[in-house]
């Protein structure tokens, strides 16, 4: 699973993030 607080998006975007891209 993807880590919230790395790449462009830190902790806002990086959940978000993590879940459509996972």
């Amino acid at each position: 699973m993807a880590r919230a607080g790395t790449g462009p998006w830190g902790t806002m975007g990086g959940r978000k993030a993590a879940f459509m891209v996972s």
